[in-house]
């Protein structure tokens, strides 16, 4: 059970900047960490990870990445121990101009995937040309290396091509394909055109 409390938010340190949150990420990784199964021994819990927000104060000697005055940005912060929070402090290397194009809720969710699956790209060396399969791409990891893996102009392929795939001298590492309504069999139940 989630309660809410009152706690006294202390002035911003050195190197820290405040955000007033506007919107806090869930992600799985937020619900394994208060859900069913947890040890009662380490309650009370806070929710945490990311948030969208508004900065509202800066520490003595912070800088922040980003040109200008930075009270009233919106940013993202990512990694944060109290997400769910009304304001929380946060060190200034932590916070990101929030995208326009993106609501608060949106960006919200933005960085704990994103850079998981840039994070993944990484590390199988994904370059420009390659061929990526992955399997189940619906969730927010797998649809951004779906989105970061285009950003590098690699190769996509459908699922159903998988045999040349196994076969290519390009290393598989995965890629995602959603179907048009065209590619799903009229006996699952798609709709024609």
């Amino acid at each position: 059970m989630l309660e809410k409390i009152r706690v006294d938010l202390p002035d911003p340190g050195p190197g820290e900047v405040t955000v007033e949150v506007r919107a806090a990420g869930m992600n799985p990784a937020d619900y394994k960490h208060f859900g069913p199964g947890q040890d009662p021994k380490l309650l009370p819990l806070t929710i945490r990870n990311e948030v969208a927000g508004v900065i509202s104060a800066l520490g003595p000697d912070t800088e922040i990445r980003f040109a200008g005055d930075p009270a009233g940005d919106e940013v993202v912060v990512f990694r944060v121990a109290d997400g769910y929070s009304t304001a929380l402090n946060a060190s200034a290397e932590d916070v990101f101009v929030k995208p326009s194009t993106l609501s608060f809720p949106q960006a919200a969710n933005l960085l704990l995937v994103g850079t998981t699956a840039a994070e993944t790209l990484d590390v199988i060396g994904l370059s420009a040309g390659e061929v990526v399969l992955v399997h189940g791409a619906a969730g927010g990891v797998g649809t951004s290396v779906v989105q970061q893996a285009r950003l590098l102009r690699c190769e996509r392929r459908r699922d159903g091509e998988r045999a040349r795939l196994r076969r290519s001298p390009t290393r598989v590492a995965g890629q995602a394909h959603r179907p048009d309504r065209e590619d799903v069999p009229a006996e699952r139940g798609a709709a024609r055109r």
